[in-house]
């Protein structure tokens, strides 16, 4: 595997997040369900298609392969920077999502996952729009962003990197609600759509850990982390045709 280093991990991810990104493989994979979209991995047909859309350094991709070997993954963002997936593993597409289509064929996906993805875009609808063109009938997507009420919180104390404040990160443009997903699923033509609030179980149980680790490394991903069971501070969506 390369090996981390800052300019590499630069962005949400720090390099002293990596040994937790690490961790998190193996607790998804004994256990899905901690973490939305992989309790829906199970119920895929064989050999499922999976397109993670805006996949960064593709611990999506990983954590999907590892609970289902069998699956066919394919990655798209605007630049090549996987870290914890490769080739043969991955198929990777570099896209600007801004442009609209995605080049892939209609009706080619088992399960599209989008997440921390359209906040920081101008067109969002388009995603939808593509999601939907992609997705197979009887296929499923997931999306998610951060919710309007991180705009509330303050700025994390002695913070040396990362943040828990939405605009905390400068290439954030907007935050979701439900309310704007269910708008916007209607509107790119979904039958079905069910909305929620994101609370990760995982980081509940390993609360304790990620507050010493932000008193260890005063980076705020780790209190970002500690504090979403409670908050509820990502809004999510799963869609169908």
């Amino acid at each position: 595997m390369i090996e981390a280093n800052a300019q590499r991990c630069a962005g949400y991810f720090s390099p002293t997040t990596i040994p937790e990104l690490e961790g998190g493989n193996k607790i998804y994979t004994k256990f899905p369900f901690l973490k939305k979209p992989f309790e829906k991995l199970r119920d895929l047909p064989p050999s499922p298609r999976i397109l993670d859309i805006g996949c960064g350094r593709g611990q999506v991709l990983k954590r999907c392969k590892m609970i289902r070997h069998d699956a066919i993954v394919v990655g798209v963002d605007i630049s090549n920077d996987l870290y914890f997936i490769k080739e043969p593993e991955c198929s990777f597409l570099q896209v600007n999502l801004e442009e609209g289509r995605i080049p892939l064929e209609d009706n080619s996906f088992d399960l599209i996952t989008c997440e921390h993805v359209v906040e920081h875009l101008n067109n969002f609808n388009g995603i939808f729009l593509e999601i939907r063109r992609l997705l197979r009938s009887d296929g499923i997507a997931y999306i998610e962003a951060p919710d309007l009420r991180t705009t509330w919180l303050p700025q994390a104390p002695f913070a040396k990197c990362g943040g828990i404040n939405f605009y905390d990160d400068p290439t954030h443009i907007r935050p979701f609600t439900q309310g704007a997903f269910r708008l916007l699923a209607i509107r790119s033509g979904f039958s079905e759509f069910k909305t929620f609030q994101v609370r990760n179980w995982a980081w509940f149980l390993a609360g304790p850990y990620l507050l010493w680790r932000y008193i260890q490394s005063r980076d705020a991903t780790h209190l970002h982390c500690a504090i979403n069971p409670y908050l509820g501070n990502f809004v999510g969506c799963y869609l169908k045709k």
